[in-house]
């Protein structure tokens, strides 16, 4: 489990094809992460494979590729990075698995009172599952959601979560990992 709270953005310094899928090598600051722990990556949970300095390797199936947007990721992009919850830790976003319900398209950005708002396309079978107010993990982070409306919902960030997370980077045409909020699927 995790919160939807980033904790480090690190960037893709390489990948290699392997058999059912792919290595991704991460470069991260600050995060001392260890072989067989839990990251999630862009929202999607992964293993750490191995360790090198402040790198680390994750393999990405098949089938995460065909479920996420790391199909389509390429050396020097950066990502989001949040280590797994531990009991006792402090829940600041939402309950996010690390399981990746479908991919979604930014259609729209706007600029309004120092933030952005993202207007995203959602595949037709998670649109049951947003509410407004409701909370969603886009590429891992923990968001609520402001407006709903057939095909698509709109989500408001602050300066901070621009500055923090990968998100700043999105624009129109862009995929989105998305993470319908879990208890809100358990509820409908």
């Amino acid at each position: 489990m995790f919160t939807g709270l980033v904790e480090a953005v690190g960037k893709v310094i390489s990948l290699r094809g392997e058999k059912g899928g792919l290595i991704l090598r991460i470069s991260v600051d600050g995060m001392d992460l260890e072989v067989g722990e839990s990251v999630a990556i862009n929202g999607a949970c992964l293993t750490v494979l191995k360790v090198i300095g402040k790198d680390f390797e994750v393999f990405v199936g098949s089938r995460t590729q065909t479920k996420t947007n790391l199909s389509r990721i390429s050396v020097g992009k950066k990502v989001n990075l949040e280590r797994a919850l531990r009991l006792g830790d402090r829940l600041g976003g939402h309950l996010v698995q690390g399981h990746i319900d479908g991919v979604g398209k930014v259609s729209r950005r706007s600029t309004k009172a120092g933030g952005v708002i993202f207007r995203i396309k959602v595949p037709s079978e998670l649109s049951k599952y947003l509410i407004v107010n409701g909370s969603i993990a886009i590429d891992g982070v923990s968001l609520t959601i402001g407006d709903v409306k057939s095909g698509y919902f709109e989500v408001g960030l602050i300066p901070y979560t621009l500055e923090h997370t990968t998100l700043k980077d999105l624009r129109a045409g862009d995929n989105v990992n998305l993470e319908v909020d879990i208890i809100g699927r358990y509820l409908r």
